[in-house]
């Protein structure tokens, strides 16, 4: 039995059971791992990501937000916070190429009819022409620094300049100093 098979049955059998289907009583299983061949699971291993446009609430991402915070550290001592996702295609940067009119194309064109506009917070859903500004990139370093998670941060490469996207590279990295 391979183990997608095995992961199946498992997880099969677990469902019936808790559905009270199966008239027999449950029994535990003890598993035993024999060797040094296992691998354990690495302590970082969750991770969740979000919109980049979730970084026009600069306030979203912030040591301040008690309730956001306290849900991270719920969820895993430590992870990784991935931010991109479609509208970071999108997103302006208010820093270098901010008057870009590459980056403004962007903006101009049907980004209200964006599915993922739902999955950032009701503040920016209402800003859909926010920008991302260096006290968000700020803000998120003071949360990143109190769940003790780690960044993956992707770059609007569909608009604006190489310039652009070097110039928020530099504010994102500098922020982690």
């Amino acid at each position: 039995m391979d183990r997608r098979m095995f992961l199946y049955r498992a997880g099969s059998t677990a469902f019936v059971s808790s559905r009270g289907i199966l008239d027999q009583p449950v029994v535990p299983i003890e598993l035993k791992f024999h060797g040094t061949n296992t691998r354990l699971m690495p302590i970082d291993f969750t991770g969740l990501s979000y919109e980049a446009g979730q970084l026009y609430n600069p306030e979203f991402f912030s040591s301040r937000n008690g309730p956001l915070v306290d849900a991270f550290r719920g969820l895993s001592s430590k992870g990784v916070l991935r931010l991109g996702g479609h509208l970071s295609n999108i997103t302006p940067w208010e820093g270098v190429g901010q008057d870009d009119p590459k980056q403004q194309r962007g903006v101009r064109h049907g980004i209200e009819d964006y599915w993922e506009w739902p999955l950032v917070d009701p503040a920016v859903q209402q800003n859909k022409r926010g920008i991302i500004t260096r006290k968000a990139i700020n803000n998120l370093r003071g949360f990143l620094d109190a769940v003790d998670w780690r960044l993956i941060y992707g770059l609007n490469f569909a608009c604006g300049s190489a310039a652009r996207a070097a110039d928020e590279a530099e504010s994102v990295a500098a922020a982690r100093r």
